[in-house]
């Protein structure tokens, strides 16, 4: 995810790389009459890793452009922290301004954004949402009946699952 006008620059000339990248490879392949099963996989490779970052480009200059606007609804608790980024960024707030209004060190900040405020605890994310002035509201509601949904959140750390 792009944090900052900064990151932006270096991700367009990143993908502007990559694109020549891209058109110098395949040509490569073509000229050593590589395959054509090949040389799509490689063109499948380059296509998908351009389109990812030519997406993160278009969403990082929507929240600018469109400001709070842009932002969708929450539907899943465990997407906050990737909405917290987005509504500083479409709230035109540097991430030194973010963690100024909230007492912290920019740092702290820029380690909470970049793991997307994993382990914050609730008071901390109600908090930011009352700096960057976003009201929140929150539904609680039993799963529906054969729902594979859980409230739990599984991740894995170092090969080992954690529930």
């Amino acid at each position: 995810m792009i944090l900052n006008d900064r990151t932006k620059r270096r991700v367009v000339l990143q993908l502007e790389e990559l694109r020549q990248a891209f058109r110098t490879d395949i040509k490569t392949l073509k000229n050593k009459r590589i395959p054509d099963v090949v040389i799509n996989m490689v063109r499948a490779q380059y296509e998908e890793t351009i389109k990812k970052m030519s997406s993160e480009i278009r969403r990082y200059e929507e929240l600018r452009k469109k400001g709070i606007s842009a932002l969708g609804k929450i539907t899943d608790l465990r997407d906050i922290g990737l909405s917290l980024v987005e509504a500083r960024i479409a709230r035109g707030i540097t991430q030194a301004k973010l963690a100024k209004m909230l007492g912290v060190d920019q740092t702290q900040v820029s380690r909470d954004e970049r793991y997307l405020y994993r382990g914050v605890t609730a008071n901390r994310v109600f908090h930011i949402l009352d700096v960057l002035g976003i009201d929140a509201r929150m539904t609680v509601s039993p799963l529906k009946k054969g729902s594979t949904k859980s409230g739990k959140i599984k991740r894995r750390t170092h090969g080992k699952k954690e529930v």
